[in-house]
């Protein structure tokens, strides 16, 4: 066995001197395999691991973000353990890490995707590109989503009741505070494709006892314009909250057409940029670019501050919400404390 180690130009080889011959008819072509290409950590930092399956003598690791303190491939090249530092502010960062065999030969690399939630926040990711979602996912219909096309889509209804997907566990549970009256920090955003006409965002603080939520979704009616609304749903009655507010907000940004953009754009629920005053939030929505396999917030095109009156919201669970007539999402992430 022989480590080889390239200290920070960015790069990391691992070597392993068997099962490869180069030489001859036999030469098997290059494999790289790993079990997950997305990788999640909470805001206090910590090791996120990945199997690896590859044939190869060697592999290299390299690109990491700043913020990893070490990205390491064990002896027999079967598992890559990546270690984060504390992340020291409260919004989400995300980085790409790329796995690559060293062979000589036609080269394989995997680019794997790194996030992390904001601090002292526990992390629920799902980019939606399996063939099923895991069991902590409930479904308002289950015959309405749909998945293993490497998003998820969920068909809505005409009647503007919709269908929901949402986290039903202790990760997806939020709640504004303590009992203690400790305000939490809470980050959720998703990614959703733009088709004109089609409407879907984010469902918050779910109660599936007494219905009671809030929801924030936008329809795009043409490449560049569009409308964000929002609606209350308490002690069974609707209470609208933004009613076909436009997009783009006044003084933002315009959107620009698909092409300079991605055809997926991101709504986003937040009480950070609010802080101390954790009881209010912000709804934000951006267009996104992807650039060599990163997708980046490219422009913010809307945004409205929201101070829930009465009531405030009990702990309630997070999840996306498709009215009509169906939405395709991907990267759905929540970052929340939970004190």
């Amino acid at each position: 066995m022989k480590l080889y180690t390239v200290l920070f130009t960015g790069l990391i080889l691992y070597g392993c001197t068997s099962d490869y011959d180069p030489i001859g008819n036999n030469k098997p072509a290059t494999k790289l395999k790993v079990s997950s290409k997305y990788l999640s950590t909470g805001g206090a930092g910590g090791t996120v691991t990945t199997k690896i399956v590859t044939n190869a003598p060697e592999l290299a690791v390299g690109n990491a973000p700043d913020w990893v303190q070490s990205a390491v491939v064990n002896d027999d090249l079967t598992e890559l353990n990546v270690t984060v530092t504390a992340n020291d502010a409260h919004q989400i960062r995300s980085g790409l890490l790329k796995l690559s065999t060293v062979t000589d030969d036609t080269e394989s690399e995997i680019t794997l995707f790194l996030i992390q939630a904001g601090q002292n926040a526990s992390i629920i990711y799902d980019s939606f590109t399996g063939e099923t979602l895991g069991s902590e996912w409930t479904a308002t219909d289950k015959t309405k989503i749909h998945t293993g096309t490497g998003v998820l889509v969920i068909d809505g209804a005409a009647n503007g009741i919709g269908n929901s997907l949402y986290r039903q566990d202790a990760a997806g549970l939020v709640a504004q505070s303590s009992a203690g009256g400790v305000g939490n920090v809470v980050t959720a955003h998703v990614d959703v494709r733009t088709d004109l006409n089609h409407e879907g965002g984010l469902k918050t603080y779910y109660n599936p006892v007494n219905g009671d939520e809030f929801r924030f979704f936008f329809t795009m009616n043409t490449e560049t314009h569009g409308s964000f609304y929002a609606f209350r749903f308490i002690n069974n009655n609707q209470q609208p909250m933004a009613l076909g507010d436009a997009i783009p907000s006044a003084g933002l940004p315009p959107v620009p057409p698909i092409g300079e953009r991605d055809e997926y754009m991101r709504i986003e629920f937040t009480n950070v940029p609010r802080l101390p005053n954790w009881w209010q939030s912000e709804v934000n929505i951006y267009s996104l670019k992807t650039v060599d396999g990163k997708t980046e917030i490219l422009q913010k095109h809307f945004s409205r501050k929201f101070e829930i009156d009465g009531p405030k919201p009990l702990p309630g669970y997070f999840g996306i919400w498709g009215r009509f007539p169906s939405v395709t999402f991907k990267n759905f992430t929540i970052s929340s404390q939970k004190n």
